[in-house]
């Protein structure tokens, strides 16, 4: 086996998609994602490359003459731990299934992390920062894979757990199918809304198209998340892009800002529908014909991601059961707009929001987990 390392290189980084390509490509799960988004995350000009603290170093395995594997060892110098402890990540994984082969390439990452930047813990797999991708799934491989769910091998879990990393937090995701499950979910959560409607605060949906509207949105988002592990800032810029990259993939009825009676922004409830398929059909390729494909199948899905709730710490110290009033909005909102199964994604243990609701958390069909290693 042959390992080796780079920063941008144009001919390592295209041999890691094709790569990962191949490794995907009897897998009817599998979400390609779009090449020139692949190309981006591998320029110098990548935002991430040009923050203050920020490194990195791409490690790809050869073995036999083809590529085996891929991982990349991050620097985000704003990322801590709990108890302030800065932590280096490992990404952009890609592995067959070869313990030695993946425990060169993770080892090789650890070392690099700890070697050069003194870095002794280490999370994976997350690619850049919490807002690009991270998390393994770890059950639910049989389950239709909803768009932005964690994806990869089976396997993977025990090639990080070979390497010595642990789990450091667990997610799970439950899906709530027909009109009546969503119905009930509205009815148990009516008082809720009942209530906080009376003391005054509005559901307002938020129209990406508007600056105001964007900026509110990453502002009560950062601040709802701000103790959120792995949390780092997000640039209102970054957001922007962020958002007009998925413009057309969003419903905005089921985007909303939750403002009190004083008209200030409470919180926030955003959901998405599942595009899944019509991504998997532009096969990575966004020119006009994938552009083509995305538009021919956008409009056939009838399933919803719930995705995200947040309320600001001021809010959350109230207590008026905003959140749950924030959850029947939007199941509400779900059913206006046609949708007939949510997908309640990655909700991570502890999060208050399970008890919501109730017996599906229990049920969840799919789990996932960040690792953790101390180098």
């Amino acid at each position: 086996m042959a390992l080796t390392a780079y920063d941008f290189e144009p001919a390592q980084s295209e041999a890691f998609a094709a790569f990962r390509d191949r490794l995907y490509q009897n897998d009817r799960n599998w979400i390609p994602p779009l090449r020139t988004e692949v190309r981006a995350r591998f320029s110098p000009t990548f935002p991430f490359y040009g923050r203050r603290g920020n490194h990195h170093r791409n490690f790809i395995a050869s073995a036999g003459g083809e590529v085996a594997g891929h991982a990349t060892a991050f620097v985000n110098g704003a990322l801590r731990d709990e108890d302030g402890t800065p932590v280096g990540t490992v990404g952009l994984f890609e592995c067959i299934d070869d313990r030695d082969i993946s425990g060169e390439l993770l080892g090789a990452a650890v070392d690099w992390l700890r070697c050069e930047h003194g870095i002794d813990r280490v999370w994976g797999p997350m690619d850049f920062d919490i807002w690009h991708g991270y998390r393994l799934m770890t059950e639910g491989f049989e389950e239709p894979v909803f768009l932005g769910e964690p994806y990869n091998k089976a396997y993977y879990p025990a090639l990080f757990q070979d390497a010595g990393f642990r789990v450091r937090r667990r997610w799970n995701s439950a899906t709530v199918t027909g009109r009546a499950a969503l119905e009930a979910l509205v009815e148990q959560s009516r008082d809720a809304y009942r209530s906080c409607a009376g003391r005054g605060y509005q559901f307002i949906p938020v129209r990406v198209a508007r600056p105001d509207d964007v900026r509110e949105l990453h502002s009560v988002m950062t601040r709802s998340f701000e103790s959120f592990l792995g949390f780092t800032p997000h640039s209102l810029e970054d957001f922007r892009r962020t958002l007009a990259a998925q413009r057309r993939a969003l419903d905005p009825r089921l985007m909303s800002l939750i403002r009190d009676a004083h008209g200030a922004v409470a919180g926030f409830a955003v959901s998405y529908p599942d595009h899944a398929d019509a991504i998997r059909a532009m096969a990575g390729k966004d020119g006009l014909g994938g552009q083509l494909r995305f538009l021919t199948q956008r409009g056939r899905t009838r399933r919803s991601v719930f995705y995200v709730l947040g309320l600001t710490p001021e809010q959350t110290a109230r207590r008026h059961g905003l959140g749950r009033a924030g959850f029947h909005h939007m199941i509400a909102a779900t059913l206006e707009a046609g949708y007939h199964e949510v997908v309640m994604a990655l909700l991570s243990e502890g999060n208050r929001s399970r008890k919501i609701i109730g017996d599906y958390a229990e049920q969840a069909d799919k789990s996932y987990a960040l690792y953790a290693l101390e180098a």
